[in-house]
């Protein structure tokens, strides 16, 4: 029996039914001979112990090919699996992005406030930051109108702190402090994921210049707050369809209204282990992302999980 176990879902469930019949057949032939026809035919002295273990071995197959058939089950149709930003948390900055505290190193020392207005920035699957477009630079006080470029990726995730890299571009003109001026400055962030308070922290370093002032440092820590749309939570909803080898679509949601992600299922199913093994790929402008699920079955014969991993938005994640 401990063989037999080892058996995949469909060669068990033939091994037991050929076995159930070709028992069964031999029983009935050791009584009837071929046909059902009675016959005379010399018996070994042990004939009774033959007959006895056949018929135990048809009840064994009975057994086997009953358990294995209500044992193994493959899950079908909508499987919903949440994520809480405690469990495997992914985090997506598509929204505006205005750090806080940021200043400029000014004369004698002196810091410099400087915020943004209307700087927009899109986190896409495989992790990429990208943003392009106007926007406004305060600086002590003072707007000024530019034009910016972000570049930058996501990381981490999984047993490593989820980080966020990024470097801003901006160049406008307008008025400072009263004076007439050019502007442009260079800022990176090197930013990490406080899951306490649901938030990134870090650092700003670069520099801005104007033509009417020189050019002065930034170096400051800065905090940047999650856009409403995402709290770290995300959830994955799978359409599966059971056939020889798993297939159908699903979508990743960063939650609590954040981005939808797009894929196929592939797959297999592992009767010995009752496991299903599902990975879902992003496909068209969802390109980039892929997680792993395997699945068992809870005692209510509802589907599990029971192992998840893969990469969302630049971001592992592993359970």
């Amino acid at each position: 029996m401990g063989v037999i176990a080892n058996f995949s879902y469909s060669c068990l469930h033939l091994f037991a039914f050929s076995g159930l019949v070709s028992c069964c057949a031999g029983s009935v032939l050791d009584e009837k001979g071929s046909l059902g026809h009675s016959f005379a035919a010399v018996q070994p002295k042990n004939s009774l112990m033959i007959t006895v273990v056949r018929k135990w071995s048809c009840l064994a197959s009975l057994m086997v090919f009953s358990a294995v058939a209500g044992y193994a089950q493959v899950p079908s149709g909508h499987v919903l699996l949440n994520f809480d930003n405690s469990n495997s948390p992914v985090i997506d900055l598509t929204g505006g992005f205005n750090p806080t505290n940021q200043v400029l190193i000014g004369a004698g020392g002196q810091q410099v406030p400087i915020s943004f207005s209307g700087v927009l920035i899109n986190v896409k699957p495989n992790g990429k930051i990208t943003g392009q477009s106007s926007a406004t630079v305060t600086v002590s006080d003072s707007p000024v109108a530019v034009d910016y470029l972000v570049n930058g990726k996501m990381s981490g995730g999984g047993t490593r702190p989820i980080k966020a890299n990024l470097t801003l571009n901006a160049r406008g003109n307008g008025t400072v402090s009263g004076q007439p001026t050019k502007l442009s400055l260079v800022i990176t962030y090197n930013l990490t994921y406080n899951p306490a308070d649901v938030s990134l922290e870090g650092t700003s370093r670069g520099s801005l210049s104007m033509s009417a002032s020189g050019k002065s440092k930034i170096n400051s820590p800065v905090g940047v707050e999650l856009p409403s749309t995402s709290d770290g939570s995300w959830s994955a909803l799978l359409d599966i369809i059971p056939t020889k080898q798993i297939a159908g679509s699903g979508q990743v949601q960063i939650r609590p209204v954040g981005q939808i992600l797009g894929g196929n299922l592939s797959g297999s199913f592992s009767a010995a282990q009752n496991l299903s093994k599902i990975k879902l790929t992003g496909t068209g402008d969802s390109r980039g992302f892929n997680v792993k699920f395997n699945l068992g079955v809870n005692a209510e014969g509802a589907p599990e999980l029971e192992t998840m991993k893969g990469k969302i938005l630049g971001q592992s994640v592993l359970q």
